[in-house]
């Protein structure tokens, strides 16, 4: 599944739905390169996660890019995106757990990364958080929300045409989607599935 195939699933013929998501693209692209003059400045006191815990003068950052853009959660959408940005690779590669190591939110995203164990190649289950940070998860059926577990926590939707999973956890509602085969840019699927998460009614 690529974003585009993902596009036409959402909005089949439908040229405004096409033009409402390429400007929502157009929105992402200036929120990142925001994101990314941000990061050169931003500073944290500990690489201990979650790391949004640890940024220096952040209400001063935060009431800037409130004044800057009008909106409370695009401004800390900015924070989040520029602390993965400049410390992803700091925090990320030896992470497994339920909790973003960037910004300590729960995953929204879920899909599988090759491995390859010598004779054999494995499918790994990766949790991705919308700021972009990626890491293993532990266990694949516990709920990152409230920690209900086993494969019966759920309530799973399928879609035929795409594959696309989307898990809703019985106890607490948090939905989470669960892409088999990701492919193409993973920060615009991910994008796109939150929309459809969104639409999903508990």
């Amino acid at each position: 599944m690529t974003p585009e195939s993902l596009a036409r699933m959402l909005c089949r013929d439908n040229e405004s739905c096409m033009s409402d998501l390429h400007e929502l693209d157009l929105l992402v692209e200036k929120l990142d390169a925001i994101a990314e003059e941000e990061a050169e400045g931003l500073e944290v006191d500990s690489l201990e996660p979650p790391l949004l815990a640890h940024v220096r003068d952040i209400k001063s950052i935060q009431e800037r890019l409130r004044s800057e853009t009008g909106n409370d959660e695009i401004a800390l959408y900015i924070i989040r995106r520029a602390l993965y940005k400049k410390y992803q690779h700091a925090v990320t590669s030896e992470v497994t757990g339920y909790r973003c190591p960037i910004c300590g939110q729960p995953p929204t995203l879920l899909f599988y990364k090759k491995t390859d164990e010598g004779l054999y190649t494995g499918m790994v289950p990766q949790a991705r958080c919308n700021c972009g940070a990626e890491w293993r998860i532990e266990d694949e059926w516990t709920c990152p929300s409230c920690m209900s577990n086993g494969r019966g926590a759920f309530r799973i939707l399928v879609s035929s045409s795409t594959g696309l999973e989307v898990r809703i956890c019985r106890k607490c509602g948090f939905k989470m989607a669960v892409a088999r085969d990701a492919g193409g840019d993973l920060h615009r699927l991910h994008l796109y599935t939150n929309i459809i998460l969104e639409a999903v009614e508990d």
